[in-house]
């Protein structure tokens, strides 16, 4: 799938906007709206409610070192399961004392809807968070 710079600044810009936007979309609406990103990216969603596009430093593939840095400590890799990306979170996040990142939480919440995963909706993300294809991932 190929996205124009336009679109994606276009969208990002309005991903910022999500938080207050979020309670008038249904599901299907949250899901087409988080679905612009290009495939074989990989993309920094910070607790500045900022949306960035990363890369590893070496290789295809980040290192287990690079995505703790990232994230700040120990990671938990969950698989998103409308978009098939991975996000790689701070598994102590709340624990350690993490801001509540709002853009991240949004995203997980549109993928795990409540009516087909009740466990997992109305999960907060605390501190950044990595969205990426499984290839970044290793």
């Amino acid at each position: 799938m190929l996205v124009c710079l336009t679109y994606t600044t276009h969208y990002i810009t309005e991903l910022a906007l999500m938080r207050t936007m979020s309670a008038g979309r249904n599901r299907h609406q949250q899901y087409l709206f988080f679905n612009f990103f290009v495939m074989g990216k990989a993309y920094l969603f910070t607790v500045e409610e900022e949306v960035k596009e990363i890369a590893p430093k070496t290789g295809d593939s980040f290192t287990l070192e690079e995505m703790q840095a990232i994230v700040g400590g120990y990671i938990q890799i969950v698989t998103l399961p409308r978009s098939g990306m991975q996000m790689v979170m701070n598994e102590e996040g709340q624990i350690t004392g993490l801001p509540k990142n709002t853009l991240a939480t949004s995203r997980f919440q549109a993928e795990f809807p409540k009516d087909e995963y009740p466990e997992n909706n109305g999960q907060t993300i605390y501190g950044n968070v990595i969205v990426c294809n499984k290839e970044f991932v290793k």
